[in-house]
């Protein structure tokens, strides 16, 4: 709703619709990828996060909820449980599920970059980055720190 808002309302502020670009790091650069599908902003600058990523990702929500269920002791309603609960203690009681307890939920069709052709998309990434991702998918970077983009 914010981003239909700020479409909406831009040229009030002095701005331009052909101007917006939408910037994000980690999870973040995946969220700007995806929105940028239907919103098709003049740019995305996307910062170690792409949409073949598969951690952040979840196959079974369900199976997630569950597993956290079960570690909060939460016998009833999962949502009245966790309103009771702490933000550390939901934080806490959800790592090492072997599955990254709140990231994203879509189809496989979704994971394209279908209907981002006419959008300027600038990719980064840098060694160490977290969750050594980078240095999985590009061991050959290891070997010096680098900051690296990709224009497309």
């Amino acid at each position: 709703m914010g981003l239909e808002w700020i479409y909406e309302n831009i040229e009030s502020f002095g701005g331009s619709t052909d101007r917006i670009v939408f910037v994000g790091q980690g999870m973040g650069a995946i969220s700007a990828l995806l929105h940028g599908k239907d919103f098709q902003p003049k740019r995305i600058i996307s910062s170690s996060g792409s949409l073949n990523m598969k951690f952040p990702f979840s196959p079974n929500p369900t199976e997630i909820s569950n597993q956290i269920a079960k570690k909060l002791k939460c016998e009833s309603n999962l949502l009245s449980c966790l309103q009771d609960k702490s933000t550390e203690q939901i934080i806490s009681i959800s790592m090492n599920n072997g599955l990254w307890p709140f990231g994203f939920v879509l189809d496989e069709e979704n994971l394209t970059f279908d209907n981002l052709e006419n959008v300027d998309i600038l990719f980064g990434f840098n060694t160490g980055d977290g969750y050594q991702w980078t240095a999985d998918q590009y061991p050959r970077l290891n070997q010096h720190p680098v900051l690296a983009w990709v224009f497309c």
